[in-house]
């Protein structure tokens, strides 16, 4: 079975994130599978510290039997190979950085996000950027093990973001009206136990203001999409105040509730 069908598709964009992050994909070969890599053949050490030993102790031409220790630092020093190794570890350095920054990154969206949709495209994102750095070495054990529990304490903590009361993206004067709330607490109740009338347009319209405010959580408030976003959802609180004033079976509802 290939790789690519044990990922969900936010799974494996996470996967190939961290692959870009570390360095192993190029951002326009993201399609790239993650399976396509795999171990390079041959006798060489996999490590890099392992490399350049065995560089140093089995094919430098410089390094002579006889030679003091003084000496063999001597010829260290002046080799372009060391120089090159400690370039390589800051480069590296600076890409676990890197990636430790995105992965704590998907974490806090994670925390922050309210149930649905997109606090579960955030978790398997973040669970397949871990694996992805768990199998290309770069977090140890320990680490793996402490992200894990980070991202399922983030998972947790989003878990219990408190119920909505009315709609959070109304204009303020709106969403503090009176008749705001009983519209909210309505829909509330016909999303519980709905009679088959004109209730069910009402709560037709009412989940979908509730889609609208929602996705107007992770927008910037003044950029173009969460503008129209708002527009939207104050078109869709009119159409409910409507109905909640002057549609029979939504008032009849109401009189039977408080009887």
């Amino acid at each position: 079975m290939p790789l690519w069908f044990l990922f969900s598709l936010p799974e494996l964009y996470g996967y190939k994130a961290a692959l870009r992050d570390l360095g192993l994909l190029d951002r326009e070969d993201c399609y790239v599978l993650p399976d396509t890599f795999g171990e390079a053949p041959g006798p060489l050490p996999k490590k890099p510290e392992e490399l350049l030993s065995y560089v140093c102790d089995e094919l430098c031409r410089h390094h002579l039997p006889e030679m003091t220790q003084e000496q063999l630092d001597a010829v260290c020093a002046r080799c372009s190979l060391e120089r090159l190794a400690d370039e390589a570890d800051e480069a590296e350095l600076r890409i676990r950085t890197k990636a430790h920054r995105e992965l704590n990154g998907l974490i806090a969206d994670l925390r922050d996000a309210r149930p649905g949709a997109e606090a579960g495209r955030l978790e398997h994102e973040a669970r397949a950027y871990l694996r992805a750095l768990a199998a290309t070495g770069t977090v140890t054990e320990g680490e793996s093990a402490a992200l894990t529990a980070a991202i399922e304490e983030a998972r947790t903590a989003q878990a219990h973001t408190p119920e909505r009361t009315t709609f959070e993206h109304l204009h303020p004067e709106l969403k503090r009206h009176r008749e705001t709330a009983q519209i909210y607490t309505l829909g509330l109740a016909l999303a519980a136990d709905c009679p088959d009338n004109d209730c069910r347009v009402y709560l037709n319209i009412f989940n979908g203001a509730r889609e609208l405010d929602a996705a107007l959580d992770n927008l910037d408030a003044e950029g173009a999409p969460a503008l129209a976003l708002r527009k939207a959802l104050r078109e869709r609180v009119g159409e409910l105040a409507e109905m909640f004033d002057g549609n029979f079976a939504v008032k009849q509802y109401r009189k039977e509730a408080r009887s």
